[in-house]
């Protein structure tokens, strides 16, 4: 015998479960007022409302509802200073690296033996000043560090045998240029 539904009908179809009738819907024999009048029979019996329940949110949703909470103070306190500590050392990392690549190849290339911490001296001078621009207009000099820092970034060393002899090496060395070796 065959059956008029197919499987993907019976897969998706909803069961239908019988529900006993509650007591004060049935009709008491004595026909007092605890008799169910036809207007009883249509009021449906109390339901709470369905809540659903994210059994397993995202974590996105879950730190977004959660976000002011008391409980996430310290920790939010705590993950913003370990970032900004993490964040100051990768600027150290990048910029000491910049001036070994830098030295590196300006005395392979060039013959030009300009120091590592002279480098990174300057480079961290040129740093904060691309992070914070002075509101008013650059001096020519300050033009220059934006351009040694943006020849740095590049790798380009023809840029930097030229700014190079801009920068004073060394201590004593404020009054004369970088001398070449």
């Amino acid at each position: 015998m065959k059956s008029s539904t197919t499987k993907e009908e019976a897969v998706t179809a909803t069961p239908v479960v019988a529900v006993p009738a509650p007591l004060a819907e049935t009709p008491q024999p004595g026909g007092g007022p605890e008799s169910a009048s036809p207007r009883d029979s249509m009021t449906p019996a109390y339901q709470p409302p369905r809540v659903k329940i994210p059994f397993n949110p995202p974590a996105g949703e879950v730190h977004h509802r959660e976000r002011d909470a008391p409980w996430r103070v310290k920790v939010e306190e705590r993950t913003a200073t370990t970032n900004a500590r993490a964040q100051e050392e990768q600027r150290e990392k990048r910029r000491w690296g910049l001036a070994k690549q830098t030295q590196d190849g300006l005395v392979r290339h060039h013959g030009i033996n300009y120091g590592v911490v002279e480098l990174a001296t300057l480079i961290k001078e040129c740093m904060a000043l691309k992070s914070n621009p002075p509101s008013r207009e650059m001096t020519p000099h300050e033009v220059e560090h934006v351009q040694f820092l943006a020849a740095v970034e590049k790798y380009d060393l023809k840029q930097l045998v030229l700014l190079v002899d801009k920068f004073p090496k060394g201590r004593g060395a404020a009054s004369s240029g970088a001398k070449r070796q």
